[in-house]
């Protein structure tokens, strides 16, 4: 009988903690201080989560940097140049508050329940022996060892994310021990209504119909759209709008992107200063995603909707910085294949644009940018897959 290695992994990473318990004995000590370590985890959690859903739904932290900005001409240069690390720094320092507030309320209500009744099982203890105070010691490590499990599996759940060997991922995937916790552990929190309020980064909602026109209906009407294949009779359609619809800008984008590139020295400078303004600015809409995906196409799709909104899909991020890099004079494409979104693969669309200083094209991803760095990023493609340039400006 073949043994699967991801099991006798997860069965060490279980017996570990739970062997340690017996051999060193129970204590009240070690109790209450395996109790808080549990606490600690707890309330780390249930802080990141908080001011997640807390900052999501009260859009908090630009307002806390435009107030902060509004005090004085420093600390607006200041706040305004770093944009991006003043939200993650405000972000930081709500977790922790939150964080030392729960871990307070969990240690005042310990004391009043839980550290009585371990005093007096370590006085009962002590009376019945080294083997049973070993039995109550591996009892009191379960919590430990389970938590050390799921972490694991955890780990284990990125590796469709990463390119881990196929005959790694077959042995996860094969784990009993592994599906159990996944099924019964992971999935329901990855799934629960808490989790759902914290904003996705990314969605299936790139929807493409090409069109074919018949030729023999005004002749004549042959226009210089991006959006045309190389065959002439066919019209491509994203999201309900051609490609050039979809890029259309207005005198207000112009602006907004001449203010933004105006003091910006090189081609990658600008670039990246539109990258950080669409991704703090604009935020992702699943409901639009959703009507996508149903093949709704009566909400708005491009840059003019998606700048006067503030919010949009990938399709509108990309359309948005194409505007505006063409309004900055950027040389910039459209680019249409697929993203990776934590769980699986999606339609999806971004940009790259051309440095001329360097001489070569970059890849920008807006609408990833609150999961990290995808600006001229070595690692951009381990989570896109290019499948054409959709237009070119």
């Amino acid at each position: 009988m073949k043994i699967n290695i991801t099991n006798l992994i997860l069965i060490v990473v279980f017996l570990i903690p739970v062997i340690t318990g017996f051999i060193n004995k129970f204590s009240s000590e070690d109790a209450m201080e395996e109790i808080l370590d549990i606490e600690k985890s707890i309330a780390l959690f249930l802080s990141i989560v908080i001011a997640i859903v807390y900052c999501s739904k009260q859009d908090l932290l630009p307002k806390i940097v435009e107030y902060l900005s509004s005090l004085s001409d420093y600390l607006d240069t200041l706040l305004n140049g770093y944009r991006q690390v003043s939200y993650y720094g405000l972000f930081l320092i709500l977790i922790y508050l939150t964080y030392n507030i729960i871990l307070l309320v969990m240690r005042i209500l310990n004391k009043l329940t839980v550290q009585p009744v371990i005093n007096t099982l370590n006085r009962y203890s002590q009376k019945k022996g080294s083997t049973f105070r070993g039995v109550i010691g591996a009892i009191f490590s379960l919590p430990r060892a389970i938590i050390f499990l799921i972490v694991v599996c955890i780990t284990l759940n990125f590796a469709n994310y990463l390119s881990f060997p196929s005959d790694v991922k077959k042995s996860i995937n094969e784990s009993a021990i592994y599906k159990t916790i996944s099924q019964n552990v992971i999935n329901p929190i990855t799934t629960s209504p808490i989790m759902k309020e914290i904003p996705r980064v990314l969605n299936d909602s790139l929807k493409i119909k090409v069109v074919r026109v018949d030729e023999n209906q005004n002749q004549n009407a042959k226009t210089k759209d991006n959006s045309k294949s190389n065959n002439p009779r066919e019209i491509v359609y994203y999201n309900g709008v051609t490609l050039d619809q979809g890029i259309k800008s207005n005198n207000e984008i112009n602006q907004e992107a001449l203010k933004l590139t105006r003091f910006k020295s090189s081609d990658k400078e600008k670039a990246k200063a539109l990258y950080a303004w669409i991704g703090t600015n604009i935020e992702y809409d699943d409901n639009k995603a959703s009507e996508v995906l149903s093949n709704n196409f009566g909400v708005q799709s491009g840059a003019i909707p998606t700048f006067e909104s503030r919010t949009g899909i990938c399709f509108d991020y990309s359309c948005l910085y194409v505007a505006m890099a063409r309004a900055a004079n950027l040389k910039v494409r459209l680019v249409i294949g697929q993203g990776f979104n934590g769980e699986q693969w999606v339609n999806h669309a971004w940009n790259e644009v051309f440095i001329k200083d360097e001489n070569r094209w970059i890849t920008v991803d807006t609408t990833f940018y609150k999961a990290g760095n995808y600006f001229d990023s070595k690692r951009f493609y381990s989570d896109h897959k290019i499948e054409k340039i959709a237009g070119e400006w």
